[in-house]
């Protein structure tokens, strides 16, 4: 199977592949991905000889990409997340000082938030009157 051949399967059959891959990842930017690393790794392949239904090949590697799309995902969902907001056993003096600092921001971001909203609406008003 030659690129070329990579080339017009892949142009006659995109939607179907995309779709087998969505199905199987429930997202569409991993289906994407699962696409092009199945074409990615069959452009990497060597001897291609001997295989029947080229398009079935194709369809193959794209469903083992997106499985593995969704392992991966799932490895990376399953590691436990670190907020910058939890509580920190035994803290510092400089882990009070970064917390203080934290939180200020955020009460200034939530400040600046509200102030750009209020302008927003009043600018609203005196445009509509």
């Amino acid at each position: 199977m030659a690129d070329l051949d990579l080339a017009n399967i892949y142009a006659r059959h995109r939607q179907g592949l995309f779709t087998l891959a969505l199905l199987i990842t429930r997202r569409p930017e991993r289906a994407e991905d699962a696409v092009h690393e199945a074409f990615a790794r069959l452009c990497g392949a060597g001897d291609r000889r001997g295989i029947g239904d080229p398009a079935a090949y194709v369809f193959a590697a794209v469903r083992r990409a997106a499985i593995d799309q969704v392992r991966r995902s799932k490895r990376a969902d399953d590691a436990p997340g670190v907020s910058i907001f939890a509580p920190i056993d035994n803290p510092t003096p400089e882990d009070d000082a970064i917390s203080a600092e934290r939180a200020r921001s955020v009460v200034e971001a939530i400040e600046a938030l509200r102030r750009s909203s209020l302008r927003a609406r009043a600018d609203r008003l005196l445009h509509r009157g």
